[in-house]
């Protein structure tokens, strides 16, 4: 689906649970943790980085067991180095990823504290590669904006404070995400 059509589903969804809008029914907080990323290199051969991601949280208390959560946040993933064989020739390769996202999804309590989610993703991201040889260094970049599939589990241990671990999949690179959510303020209980 072409990402202009993601863009109109994620406005059509806000639109629906904002048609009874209470500012005091907006929480709003900080999301971050580890994550890691599974990715096809050069030689098309799977890889996985390790690294960590940031945002900026707005939930919005649907009905007493449902939040719809958007997160907007920045992913970095530390530098790799692999040794591979590319055309015959033996090279270090090493790789670097970023990413910038906007997740939507609804979290569905099954108890007071227990939840899973289920949203969607917009993600911009820009993965480099470095190959290096005795004859010098090739410099490339793929850069891409992809929507992606969010699922999880939740768990709240106050209404401020939660520990989140979902699975990102994204064409082209594919996220497992373990995070704290720190709300400043939880939305309004209904």
């Amino acid at each position: 689906m072409k990402m202009w059509r993601w863009v109109l589903v994620l406005l059509v969804v806000s639109g629906a649970t904002a048609a009874q809008f209470d500012p005091s029914e907006v929480g709003f907080g900080l999301a971050g943790g580890f994550a890691t990323a599974t990715y096809d290199d050069m030689v098309e051969e799977s890889r996985m980085m390790m690294g960590g991601h940031l945002g900026f949280s707005l939930t919005y208390q649907v009905q007493p067991n449902i939040n719809t959560k958007i997160t907007a946040g920045y992913g970095y993933f530390m530098p790799r180095e692999d040794d591979i064989v590319y055309f015959n020739s033996d090279y270090t390769q090493k790789t670097m990823l970023y990413d910038i996202f906007v997740e939507a999804e609804s979290n569905y309590f099954f108890t007071k504290e227990f939840y899973g989610l289920l949203g969607v993703s917009i993600n911009m991201y820009t993965l480099k590669y470095e190959l290096e040889d005795a004859a010098g260094t090739l410099e490339t970049s793929a850069e891409g904006t992809n929507t992606g599939v969010d699922v999880g589990l939740g768990y709240m241990f106050n209404p401020q404070t939660g520990l989140e671990v979902k699975y990102s999949f994204i064409p082209d690179i594919a996220q497992i995400k373990v995070g704290v959510i720190y709300l400043f303020r939880p939305p309004k209980q209904k």
